[in-house]
């Protein structure tokens, strides 16, 4: 048996590292994020420009969840179990094999049966439309590629940086068009929009592979495929499926059944209440990686202790940001215009669900590590068929409330079903809901039915309302300042090179 090439003291040390590195680079990005949605609602006033971005990144959703096979965690938990640099190598070439040959199966599938585009995306689309979006469908699948091995091979820096490129790239080109070809713009904006994103993953695979190639040793073309890979990738990949009909379903109704300025409307709203979950959903493949490798060195008890700091970490964040968009849902969702903010309860009901999944990435990460796919592809099902059945209940009499509503039923039967397989089905490892979650439900819940009752809040109440919810929250967990000064007391001290 060959030992292992990055000791277990260094593995904690990258991965605190890690996980830092990408929050500062995701935060540095964040208000890149906003940016662009606030630019691309300028063209135009209703929406349809925000609502035409929507499309393009559902169809690049629609690219990774069915080529790239078994999506981001095959990857990223298979590279750190593999103990030989040229084995990781060869694995990297021959899982990049599989998903060329899927995309060309892709691109000859949308060419041959071309109104398949026009279900998935509910937009019809033209002939040159449907060659640009052919041809940049393997550009993004090995772009995406480059940055889950990236992540396996715990070089998270480099990872995180490539991530952010393609919102870079809208950021830039949009402000460009603002000044100089608006009306351009609004006229052929999903060909524009989906040539850049092709641009910019372009360069994310050539920097991604160029520093691979530079990381790990070549033994010759040939390829190696870890045991029990097509087992898991099998029952991933249908997971992946289930996770984009999860995350895409939504907007998909919102558009077919209310049309594209709506879909702008909630596109925007339900990014800001995606800021709950933005740090532990950056982190998802640190945190794989992560406890791959202690899986992997069979030390139960330390996973379970990096579980219950991470839980508390996550939620001492996200539930002073849930308050936040919740009590001052108005005046965020108008800066985006008035349009928007006509309906800013979209955002306090979205961000109170978003905010019982606030555990969701952590819980799914460690699953995952465990291996224990056949389950949690069974949990995904699950929680699609109670979203669909809630919002095909309701969407006639709600309308878009009819969607926040499935969502909300899809998320706490979704996390319901995770926290019972971390309970119960991960073998040695049982972890129950730490006590923190339970205090942030009651604050947000109580918060969110203030805010209804007297929405929109006037300012000065809003503010008053957020101090002392927050501060009620903190002081119940316990929270100390002094747990983020260990924190950057680990990021201070020396760490190996993760190799």
């Amino acid at each position: 048996m060959h030992a292992r090439e990055t000791s277990r003291p260094d593995i904690k040390r990258i991965a605190t590292r890690g996980a830092l590195w990408v929050t500062l680079t995701s935060a540095a990005a964040l208000p890149l994020g906003y940016y662009r949605s606030w630019i691309l609602g300028r063209f135009g006033d209703d929406g349809t420009v925000v609502g035409n971005y929507a499309i393009i990144l559902l169809f690049i959703q629609i690219v990774v969840t069915f080529v790239l096979f078994g999506g981001p965690s095959v990857v990223t938990n298979f590279l750190p179990k593999i103990e030989r640099k040229q084995d990781k190598f060869a694995f990297i070439l021959a899982y990049g094999l599989i998903s060329i040959t899927l995309s060309g199966v892709f691109i000859a599938t949308i060419n041959t049966f071309p109104t398949l585009v026009t279900a998935l995306i509910q937009k019809p689309v033209d002939e040159a439309t449907l060659r640009l979006l052919s041809l940049i469908a393997p550009v993004v699948v090995l772009a995406q590629m480059a940055i889950y091995s990236l992540a396996g091979l715990m070089e998270f820096r480099m990872s995180s940086l490539l991530g952010q490129v393609q919102l870079f790239a809208i950021c830039l080109f949009s402000t460009l068009a603002s000044l100089f070809f608006s009306q351009g713009m609004v006229a052929h904006s999903i060909p524009m929009l989906a040539a850049v994103a092709g641009a910019a993953n372009l360069f994310v695979f050539a920097a991604g592979g160029w520093y691979l190639l530079r990381q790990l040793p070549r033994s010759g073309l040939r390829c190696f495929l870890p045991p029990n890979f097509w087992r898991f990738s099998s029952f991933v990949h249908c997971n992946s499926i289930a996770t984009f009909a999860y995350q895409s379903i939504d907007q998909l109704l919102i558009l077919g059944a209310l049309g594209t300025s709506e879909l702008g409307t909630y596109f925007i709203l339900l990014q800001c209440a995606q800021l709950i979950t933005f740090v532990p959903q950056r982190i998802g493949q640190v945190m794989l990686a992560s406890f791959s490798h202690m899986v992997g060195g069979g030390d139960s008890d330390e996973l379970c202790r990096a579980y219950s700091k991470l839980c508390r970490a996550i939620l001492v964040m996200s539930t002073p940001i849930t308050l936040f968009l919740i009590l001052f849902s108005y005046p965020i969702a108008s800066m985006f215009g008035g349009w928007c903010g006509e309906r800013h309860l979209y955002l306090l009901a979205l961000a109170t669900a978003i905010h019982a999944g606030a555990l969701g990435s952590v819980n799914s990460m460690l699953i995952m590590a465990k291996e224990r796919t056949g389950l949690f592809l069974a949990n995904s099902l699950l929680l699609i068929g109670v979203q669909l059945a809630v919002t095909l209940w309701l969407l006639s009499r709600w309308g878009a409330y009819a969607v926040i509503a499935g969502k909300a039923a899809a998320i706490v039967s979704g996390q319901t079903g995770l926290f019972s397989i971390v309970r119960w089905r991960l073998d040695t490892v049982r972890l129950s809901p730490p006590a923190e979650f339970w205090v942030g439900m009651a604050v947000v819940f109580a918060c969110a039915l203030l805010a209804t009752m007297r929405a929109p809040l006037p300012l000065p109440l809003a503010a008053l309302v957020f101090l002392l919810s927050s501060f009620t929250f903190l002081a119940t967990i316990g929270f100390r300042p002094s747990e983020i000064r260990a924190i950057l007391r680990k990021r201070k001290s020396p760490a190996g090179r993760a190799v």
